[in-house]
């Protein structure tokens, strides 16, 4: 018989069990976050990615989704074999790399509730997310690569967990529940922090030195491998400068003071506005790992089927990308082809 004292401890232990792993989790991406930029280096998307229109799941749980896409914006696996067009409703999943060209912008809503906005020529890898109601937790670290991207981070302040961090080229923001930019452009790093916006922002590449500290409507200037400096106070105006690309993007545009509305509340997205998704849940297939590509041969992943030269051309790009290390600095991104792949045409 087990008694009511064994039982108890065996809950104490479970959860202290979870705590460990989680901590260990934490401590193991940041540890990996303060290496140098070259390590992430694989990370960058393949050139000549063959771009497929039906989507194809990524492995285990959805961690977001997408609300709002248009032009070309794409969203790229962990595995890194193809792109895919980014379509309101598609699930995002731990690894994805979500990226737009030019012209493309993109919304993402995470479990959290929390928002990311990216604008033209932007791009972002979803390392870990994890977000536990029930544990009280939440665990988020993004790596953005290049562009202009606006976080709005759900605060929870009732969490025994809750860290939400986003490293870039020179540095890792730490955030609580904040809303904020980051733009990685030219070599030069820029942080604007907007209404109700507490960050904690490290120097990667000083990581001795103390983390720059900013409040509503300031801004920091980084440029890699310099000391950063002290943040500036942003006129309003200029604030609303910034925001006017995110001007329809289900960002509040250029209202820098208002509060961010919540996904699905009064707010349009996409092209069915509200929470309608316009994909076809029958485009959805599983991931390689769970069917193998007997159950998901390549010729079902384009519309119609691959004559044998375009599989080919397929095979000798996933040869490419699971054979060469790319090189260079994650915020270098090839331009995407105009044609990625000869099946392949931009829905309208």
């Amino acid at each position: 018989m087990i008694n009511c004292q064994s039982v108890q401890r065996l809950k104490m232990f479970i959860k202290k069990a979870k705590d460990v792993a989680l901590s260990m989790t934490i401590a193991m991406v940041l540890i990996s976050w303060f290496m140098p930029a070259g390590v992430y280096a694989k990370s960058v998307i393949p050139d000549n990615l063959v771009i497929m229109k039906i989507y194809r799941r990524g492995i285990g749980d959805s961690v977001g989704k997408i609300v709002s896409a248009s032009g070309k914006a794409f969203i790229m696996h962990s595995d890194r074999k193809y792109g895919y067009v980014a379509r309101q409703g598609l699930p995002v999943y731990e690894g994805d790399t979500l990226f737009t060209r030019e012209g493309g912008r993109m919304i993402a809503v995470m479990n959290d509730n929390s928002r990311i906005l990216l604008t033209s020529k932007s791009s972002i890898i979803v390392n870990k997310s994890i977000y536990d109601p029930a544990g009280k937790s939440r665990v988020s670290f993004m790596h953005m690569l290049a562009g202009k991207i606006r976080f709005i981070v759900t605060k929870l302040a009732d969490y025994k967990y809750s860290r939400f961090n986003v490293r870039t080229k020179s540095s890792v923001v730490g955030v609580r529940g904040s809303d904020f930019i980051i733009q990685s452009m030219d070599g030069r790093e820029k942080v604007t922090t907007l209404q109700h916006t507490l960050l904690a922002v490290s120097d990667i590449n000083h990581p001795e030195a103390p983390p720059v500290m900013l409040r509503d409507f300031q801004q920091l200037d980084m440029i890699p491998g310099a000391p950063f400096g002290s943040p500036v106070d942003l006129p309003r105006d200029q604030v609303e400068d910034l925001l006017r690309d995110f001007a329809g993007n289900g960002g509040n545009g250029g209202h820098a003071g208002a509060p961010p509305e919540q996904p699905g509340k009064g707010e349009s997205v996409g092209q069915g506005g509200g929470e309608q998704p316009v994909v076809d849940p029958a485009l959805l297939e599983q991931p390689e790992s769970v069917g193998g590509m007997e159950g998901n041969p390549v010729g079902n992943v384009v519309e119609g089927s691959l004559d044998t030269e375009a599989a080919d051309s397929v095979n000798d790009v996933q040869d490419k990308v699971n054979t060469e290390v790319i090189q260079g600095e994650p915020g270098t991104l090839p331009d995407m082809p105009s044609q990625p792949s000869e099946h392949y045409h931009h829905p309208e």
